[in-house]
Parts: C-alpha cells; sequence; structure tokens
C-alpha cells in the first residue's frame, strides 16, 4: 500500500492519488452550497471535436413570506411549484476540457470542465457561471428576484464498466 504521503530523499513531498482522491472529495463536500440547479453532467469530458446534448426536467418550489402590514393586516405565504426545464449542450475542446452551455425557464449557464483523472475513477472540476431570474405578482403587487453566481463543482464518477457509471 502506498503512503498518503511521502518523501523522496532531496526532494519535496509529493501526493499518491489516494490522498488526492480524499482530499477532493472531503473540500467538495466542504464547498457545496445553494443556489444549484442542478449539476446534469458526469465528470468524463466529450471527446475533441464532438458535441453532447441533453435535457432535464426538475421541479422548483417557490414560498412567499408572510407579511403584516401597517394596519395589522396578515398576508399568509403563498406557494407555488412549477416545472423546471434544462437543455444543456457541451463541446470538446481537448480530451480532458470541455466547454458547455445550459439554458433553463429561469436563467442560463456557461462553463468549463477539466477532468484531471480518467480510469475506473473519474474526477474533473467544472467552474460556471449562471444567472437566475423569477418574477411573480398578484392584483396590484408584484416582486422579483434575480442572482448571479459562480461555482466550483467537484465531479466524482465510478466507471463500473465502458456504459455504466456512478455519478
Amino acid at each position: 500500500m502506498t503512503p498518503l504521503l511521502r518523501k523522496p530523499r532531496g526532494r519535496s513531498f509529493t501526493v499518491s492519488r489516494v490522498a488526492l482522491v480524499l482530499g477532493s472529495g472531503i473540500i467538495s463536500l466542504a464547498l457545496t452550497g445553494c443556489p444549484s440547479l442542478s449539476t446534469m453532467q458526469t465528470p468524463r469530458t466529450v471527446p475533441q471535436g464532438q458535441f453532447r446534448a441533453g435535457i432535464g426536467l426538475e421541479a422548483l418550489a417557490l414560498k412567499t413570506a408572510a407579511r403584516t402590514d401597517s394596519a395589522g393586516n396578515t398576508t399568509p405565504s403563498e406557494s407555488v411549484t412549477v416545472p423546471q426545464f434544462e437543455f444543456a449542450l457541451r463541446y470538446g475542446l481537448t480530451d480532458s476540457m470541455d466547454i458547455g452551455f445550459k439554458l433553463y425557464f429561469f436563467g442560463g449557464e456557461a462553463g468549463l470542465k477539466y477532468q484531471f483523472l480518467r480510469g475506473p475513477l473519474d474526477v474533473a472540476i467544472a467552474p460556471a457561471a449562471s444567472y437566475i431570474s423569477i418574477s411573480g405578482g398578484s392584483g396590484s403587487s408584484s416582486s422579483s428576484i434575480s442572482a448571479t453566481y459562480l461555482h466550483l463543482p467537484v465531479l466524482f464518477g465510478l466507471n463500473l464498466n465502458d456504459n455504466v457509471a456512478l455519478s
């Protein structure tokens, strides 16, 4: 068994693959957060010069807060669940890097994916920038929310065979 960290004589520390995978997993758990509509991708990059497209369906639940006006009248909270469709397109820049775009009902996303480990376990990073905008209203009042955010997911995939992977 290879030690996690080893120091060859006269050289700096080197990190084994096990330490790299474990460290990447711990870092990815620590860096998860909201908002994220979906990852909808595996760590395996699209081969150079090829396109891949995908569609996804999810549900988005929205809830307003209850409000009390100056006269003491309370407006109860309201919630609604709406379908969210997603269309994704990726293009292979190299065999280890691709670029992707997603369009969904409330916004869009653009990002890169770099796969730095390929084999029985695939590992990649996928930096992206997203924009969402949601508006709604009833009667004479309306409200909206918009957000632009950056995210850096670390993607893991365990390849069970040539056609099946757990991601």
